[in-house]
């Protein structure tokens, strides 16, 4: 993870005694109209992804998170995406 986001989203993941990993699906799916699509390696990660579906986070937290992501510049989110957007989108 960036490490300009960690700063955001881990004083909120403790708020809500989740990961960073968690606090990201729970705040996608506290959105209307939004599911996510979780994957899992091990039974514990399914444990993980199913609470952080049960919860529901404030919107003044949502809103904390987007207005972090969205003061990065396209140069730190272009580590986000794999190489054949980076290559489509001349992020390189």
């Amino acid at each position: 993870m960036n490490l300009i986001l960690k700063e955001y989203f881990e004083p909120i993941a403790k708020k809500y005694n989740l990961t960073i990993a968690q606090l990201s699906v729970a705040a996608l799916v506290s959105q209307d109209g939004v599911v996510a699509l979780c994957g899992a390696r091990n039974p514990k990660q399914v444990e993980e992804n199913f609470k952080a579906g049960e919860l529901l986070i404030e919107k003044e937290d949502i809103g904390k998170l987007m207005k972090a992501i969205a003061t990065l510049n396209m140069d730190t989110r272009k580590e986000f995406y794999p190489d054949f957007l980076r290559e489509h989108f001349n992020l390189q």
